[in-house]
């Protein structure tokens, strides 16, 4: 029938193997859009980091949640 919660599989390596990249894609597209040399020089806003890096703005809240996040 069922088996007991010590001997069900624990997903936690599978979700760090699926989920381990992220914070290393987070960092990487920061820095391709030299995002950390604009907010050095002054961007202090959303709208300013996102006209600065051109990027859209709903693309650079998510990026800036993902600095955050890390």
């Amino acid at each position: 029938m069922f088996q007991s919660d010590a001997s069900m599989p624990n997903p936690t390596t599978i979700m760090q193997c699926m989920t381990g990249h992220w914070a290393a894609a987070i960092v990487a597209t920061a820095a391709n859009a030299s995002l950390f040399t604009h907010v050095e020089r002054g961007a202090r806003t959303c709208d300013a980091v996102a006209e600065a890096i051109g990027y859209s703005k709903r693309g650079t809240q998510a990026l800036l949640d993902g600095l955050v996040g890390l």
